[in-house]
Protein backbone atom coordinates (compact mmCIF):
# COMPACT_ATOMS: atom_id res chain seq x y z
CA UNK A 1 0.00 0.00 0.00
CA UNK A 2 1.57 3.24 -1.11
CA UNK A 3 0.92 6.92 -1.61
CA UNK A 4 -2.66 8.18 -1.42
CA UNK A 5 -4.05 4.77 -0.46
CA UNK A 6 -1.71 4.58 2.55
CA UNK A 7 -2.65 8.08 3.67
CA UNK A 8 -6.37 7.30 3.38
CA UNK A 9 -5.92 4.04 5.29
CA UNK A 10 -4.03 5.67 8.19
CA UNK A 11 -6.68 8.42 8.38
CA UNK A 12 -9.46 5.85 8.63
CA UNK A 13 -7.58 3.98 11.35
CA UNK A 14 -6.94 7.21 13.23
CA UNK A 15 -10.64 8.10 13.02
CA UNK A 16 -11.57 4.72 14.50
CA UNK A 17 -8.99 5.09 17.28
CA UNK A 18 -10.28 8.57 18.14
CA UNK A 19 -13.86 7.27 18.22
CA UNK A 20 -12.85 4.34 20.43
CA UNK A 21 -10.97 6.62 22.81
CA UNK A 22 -13.92 9.02 23.03
CA UNK A 23 -16.28 6.17 23.89
CA UNK A 24 -13.85 4.85 26.51
CA UNK A 25 -13.50 8.35 27.98
CA UNK A 26 -17.26 8.88 28.23
CA UNK A 27 -17.66 5.56 30.02
CA UNK A 28 -14.68 6.34 32.23
CA UNK A 29 -15.88 9.70 33.58
CA UNK A 30 -19.68 9.51 33.39
CA UNK A 31 -21.90 8.53 36.35
CA UNK A 32 -23.96 6.05 34.37
CA UNK A 33 -22.69 2.60 35.32
CA UNK A 34 -25.96 2.00 37.11
CA UNK A 35 -28.93 3.91 38.51
CA UNK A 36 -30.99 3.34 41.62
CA UNK A 37 -33.93 4.95 43.36
CA UNK A 38 -33.65 4.71 47.14
CA UNK A 39 -35.93 6.55 49.56
CA UNK A 40 -37.20 8.83 46.78
CA UNK A 41 -33.62 9.75 45.93
CA UNK A 42 -32.21 8.95 42.48
CA UNK A 43 -28.62 7.75 42.39
CA UNK A 44 -26.47 7.96 39.25
CA UNK A 45 -23.35 5.93 39.99
CA UNK A 46 -20.08 5.89 38.04
CA UNK A 47 -16.86 4.10 38.85
CA UNK A 48 -15.34 7.23 40.41
CA UNK A 49 -18.24 9.18 41.90
CA UNK A 50 -22.01 9.33 42.13
CA UNK A 51 -24.69 11.94 41.58
CA UNK A 52 -27.58 12.18 44.04
CA UNK A 53 -30.81 13.78 42.85
CA UNK A 54 -33.85 14.60 44.96
CA UNK A 55 -36.91 16.70 44.23
CA UNK A 56 -34.94 19.94 44.61
CA UNK A 57 -31.44 19.51 43.18
CA UNK A 58 -28.57 17.19 42.27
CA UNK A 59 -25.17 16.93 43.92
CA UNK A 60 -22.12 14.70 43.50
CA UNK A 61 -20.55 12.57 46.21
CA UNK A 62 -17.73 10.06 46.63
CA UNK A 63 -18.21 6.33 46.22
CA UNK A 64 -17.19 5.85 49.85
CA UNK A 65 -19.98 8.09 51.13
CA UNK A 66 -22.53 6.48 48.82
CA UNK A 67 -21.46 3.08 50.06
CA UNK A 68 -22.00 4.05 53.70
CA UNK A 69 -25.38 5.67 53.07
CA UNK A 70 -27.14 3.60 50.43
CA UNK A 71 -25.36 0.26 49.89
CA UNK A 72 -25.30 -1.60 53.18
CA UNK A 73 -26.20 -5.12 52.06
CA UNK A 74 -25.06 -7.98 54.27
CA UNK A 75 -24.24 -10.52 51.54
CA UNK A 76 -22.92 -8.13 48.88
CA UNK A 77 -19.35 -6.92 48.52
CA UNK A 78 -18.97 -3.21 49.42
CA UNK A 79 -19.53 -0.92 46.45
CA UNK A 80 -16.16 0.81 46.83
CA UNK A 81 -14.39 -2.56 46.70
CA UNK A 82 -16.35 -3.68 43.64
CA UNK A 83 -15.74 -0.48 41.70
CA UNK A 84 -12.00 -0.38 42.43
CA UNK A 85 -11.54 -3.37 40.10
CA UNK A 86 -13.36 -1.65 37.26
CA UNK A 87 -11.46 1.57 37.87
CA UNK A 88 -8.22 -0.28 37.14
CA UNK A 89 -9.58 -2.10 34.08
CA UNK A 90 -11.19 1.00 32.58
CA UNK A 91 -8.07 3.09 33.25
CA UNK A 92 -5.82 0.57 31.47
CA UNK A 93 -8.25 0.37 28.54
CA UNK A 94 -8.32 4.16 28.18
CA UNK A 95 -4.53 4.47 28.55
CA UNK A 96 -3.97 1.77 25.92
CA UNK A 97 -6.33 3.59 23.57
CA UNK A 98 -4.43 6.86 24.01
CA UNK A 99 -1.07 5.13 23.49
CA UNK A 100 -2.34 3.55 20.27
CA UNK A 101 -3.16 7.02 18.95
CA UNK A 102 0.31 8.32 19.82
CA UNK A 103 1.93 5.26 18.21
CA UNK A 104 -0.13 5.79 15.07
CA UNK A 105 1.01 9.43 14.89
CA UNK A 106 4.66 8.35 15.29
CA UNK A 107 4.22 5.80 12.52
CA UNK A 108 2.76 8.40 10.17
CA UNK A 109 5.39 11.05 10.79
CA UNK A 110 8.64 9.11 11.11
CA UNK A 111 10.93 8.35 8.20
CA UNK A 112 12.99 5.76 10.06
CA UNK A 113 11.96 2.20 9.22
CA UNK A 114 12.85 0.66 12.58
CA UNK A 115 11.04 3.31 14.57
CA UNK A 116 8.02 2.96 12.28
CA UNK A 117 7.95 -0.80 12.80
CA UNK A 118 8.10 -0.38 16.57
CA UNK A 119 5.27 2.17 16.41
CA UNK A 120 3.09 -0.21 14.40
CA UNK A 121 3.76 -3.04 16.83
CA UNK A 122 2.93 -0.91 19.88
CA UNK A 123 -0.16 0.44 18.14
CA UNK A 124 -1.48 -3.05 17.35
CA UNK A 125 -0.85 -4.35 20.89
CA UNK A 126 -2.52 -1.33 22.50
CA UNK A 127 -5.53 -1.43 20.19
CA UNK A 128 -6.07 -5.09 21.01
CA UNK A 129 -5.63 -4.49 24.75
CA UNK A 130 -8.04 -1.55 24.69
CA UNK A 131 -10.63 -3.57 22.80
CA UNK A 132 -10.46 -6.66 25.00
CA UNK A 133 -10.50 -4.71 28.27
CA UNK A 134 -13.36 -2.48 27.11
CA UNK A 135 -15.58 -5.45 26.32
CA UNK A 136 -14.50 -7.51 29.34
CA UNK A 137 -15.04 -4.59 31.73
CA UNK A 138 -18.53 -3.78 30.46
CA UNK A 139 -19.62 -7.43 30.23
CA UNK A 140 -18.30 -8.30 33.69
CA UNK A 141 -19.92 -5.27 35.29
CA UNK A 142 -23.23 -6.07 33.60
CA UNK A 143 -22.97 -9.56 35.08
CA UNK A 144 -22.39 -8.06 38.54
CA UNK A 145 -25.56 -6.00 38.10
CA UNK A 146 -27.43 -9.18 37.20
CA UNK A 147 -26.12 -10.85 40.34
CA UNK A 148 -27.16 -7.88 42.50
CA UNK A 149 -30.60 -7.89 40.89
CA UNK A 150 -31.07 -11.57 41.65
CA UNK A 151 -29.92 -11.00 45.22
CA UNK A 152 -32.45 -8.23 45.75
CA UNK A 153 -35.14 -10.47 44.25
CA UNK A 154 -34.46 -13.05 46.98
CA UNK A 155 -35.17 -10.32 49.52
CA UNK A 156 -38.51 -9.61 47.87
CA UNK A 157 -37.40 -6.24 46.51
CA UNK A 158 -37.97 -4.97 42.99
CA UNK A 159 -35.09 -4.43 40.55
CA UNK A 160 -33.95 -0.82 41.17
CA UNK A 161 -31.51 -0.66 38.26
CA UNK A 162 -32.07 0.98 34.89
CA UNK A 163 -30.12 1.20 31.61
CA UNK A 164 -26.39 1.74 32.39
CA UNK A 165 -25.25 3.93 29.49
CA UNK A 166 -21.64 4.10 30.70
CA UNK A 167 -21.34 0.33 30.32
CA UNK A 168 -22.69 0.64 26.77
CA UNK A 169 -20.17 3.34 25.86
CA UNK A 170 -17.28 1.34 27.33
CA UNK A 171 -18.35 -1.80 25.48
CA UNK A 172 -18.76 0.08 22.20
CA UNK A 173 -15.31 1.61 22.68
CA UNK A 174 -13.88 -1.87 23.02
CA UNK A 175 -15.80 -3.11 19.96
CA UNK A 176 -14.58 -0.25 17.76
CA UNK A 177 -11.01 -0.90 18.96
CA UNK A 178 -11.24 -4.59 18.03
CA UNK A 179 -12.56 -3.70 14.58
CA UNK A 180 -9.64 -1.31 14.13
CA UNK A 181 -7.27 -4.02 15.35
CA UNK A 182 -8.63 -6.50 12.80
CA UNK A 183 -8.21 -4.00 9.97
CA UNK A 184 -4.67 -3.00 10.97
CA UNK A 185 -3.54 -6.58 11.61
CA UNK A 186 -4.94 -7.70 8.25
CA UNK A 187 -3.23 -4.83 6.46
CA UNK A 188 0.12 -5.59 8.12
CA UNK A 189 -0.19 -9.27 7.17
CA UNK A 190 -1.04 -8.39 3.56
CA UNK A 191 1.92 -5.99 3.32
CA UNK A 192 4.23 -8.70 4.65
CA UNK A 193 2.92 -11.21 2.10
CA UNK A 194 3.35 -8.71 -0.72
CA UNK A 195 6.95 -8.06 0.33
CA UNK A 196 7.69 -11.78 0.47
CA UNK A 197 6.26 -12.27 -3.02
CA UNK A 198 8.32 -9.34 -4.29
CA UNK A 199 11.49 -10.78 -2.75
CA UNK A 200 10.82 -14.20 -4.30
CA UNK A 201 10.26 -12.60 -7.70
CA UNK A 202 13.49 -10.63 -7.39
CA UNK A 203 15.46 -13.75 -6.50
CA UNK A 204 13.90 -15.62 -9.41
CA UNK A 205 14.73 -12.76 -11.79
CA UNK A 206 18.36 -12.74 -10.63
CA UNK A 207 18.67 -16.46 -11.26
CA UNK A 208 17.42 -15.98 -14.80
CA UNK A 209 20.23 -13.56 -15.60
Amino acid sequence: MKGAAQIMFTRKVMAMLLLSTLLHLIGFVSPGWFFMTVKHVKLHVGIWYGVICDANACSSDTIGNLNQTYFKFKDLEPLSSVLSKYQVLAAIALAASLISILANIVHRRTNKKLRSMWAVGICIICIFLSGILGIVTSAHFANRLRYATNYLATLGEENPYSVPYSIVFTGLGGLVALIAYSIVAYNVAMDRDRKEITNVNEVYSLRQI
